[in-house]
């Protein structure tokens, strides 16, 4: 377990817990390196395949400082970078961070620029739609990701279900 900061709702930084599942990471040029960096052990793959990696985060969640379903918090550094480089990105500190999240369960893990364009229009779909609604839609979308992670044991791709350009 370690913590790492984080930025929360209203740009509080706060501490996220987490369950170390790759060795300690070697200094990368840019935020899409360390994203792609996967050298995770057997027992760290098992973790991040099943989501028990996310567990500690219900702490979080309990000391309000995070949500079940809401846009993923990013690190301070990917947070001040992003803000200067993607117009409205400081909008999705409207609401608290979440365990999982609208862009989560509709595109994955952002490896560039454009993807966290593309995951940012779904955060703002989030926060303009926010309901229990959509909440339970993600979590059962996060639940059969998860499922379908632990089938495939590889590269987890958006949901065919959902259009894209949300």
């Amino acid at each position: 377990m370690f913590r790492q900061r984080r930025v929360g709702q209203d740009g509080k930084v706060f501490d996220l817990l987490k369950v170390r599942t790759l060795p300690d990471l070697p200094p990368f040029s840019d935020h899409w390196q360390r994203k792609s960096y996967n050298h995770a052990s057997a027992v760290g793959e098992l973790l991040r395949s099943t989501g028990l990696d996310e567990l500690p985060q219900c702490w979080n969640v309990l000391q309000g400082q995070m949500s079940l379903v809401g846009p993923r918090p990013y690190v301070p550094e990917e947070v001040a970078d992003f803000q200067a480089r993607i117009p409205f990105f400081r909008s999705r500190a409207q609401v608290r961070p979440g365990i999982t999240g609208w862009a989560q369960v509709n595109w994955g893990y952002g490896l560039s620029l454009d993807d966290e364009v593309e995951k940012l229009q779904y955060d703002l779909f989030y926060i303009g739609h926010q309901s229990l609604y959509l909440d339970l839609l993600v979590i059962l979308r996060t639940f059969n990701l998860l499922a379908r992670r632990r089938r495939t044991q590889g590269l987890v791709v958006a949901d065919p279900l959902v259009p894209s350009g949300v």
